[in-house]
């Protein structure tokens, strides 16, 4: 717990990379809602996924942030443009990668 009482995960942006991976992030999300209740954002980096689209689109959540890269990118090419995304966006004190 940090001085102003908050946890590491009120000031964490958790950053999940995928590629096809629907079940995966859907376990995933649902041990994040079950677990980590105090995250401030879920980051899901899509690249160029076929099957996350109608899966994604159930996450109206405003602390879930889904990108969609244009291609298919390695995986440090979709964490690099994660990292760079939360920091200009959502300005966490921490990444965690899932």
């Amino acid at each position: 717990m940090f001085p102003n009482g908050k946890t590491l995960l009120e000031k964490s942006v958790i950053i999940i990379p995928i590629h096809n991976a629907v079940e995966f992030v859907t376990r995933t999300l649902e041990s994040i809602n079950l677990n980590y209740s105090k995250v401030t954002k879920v980051l899901v980096m899509d690249f160029c996924s076929e099957e996350t689209v109608n899966m994604v689109r159930k996450l109206s959540d405003k602390t879930y942030h889904i990108i969609y890269l244009p291609r298919q990118q390695l995986f440090t090419r979709a964490i690099n443009a994660g990292i760079r995304y939360s920091h200009k966006q959502l300005k966490p004190d921490y990444y965690l990668l899932v």
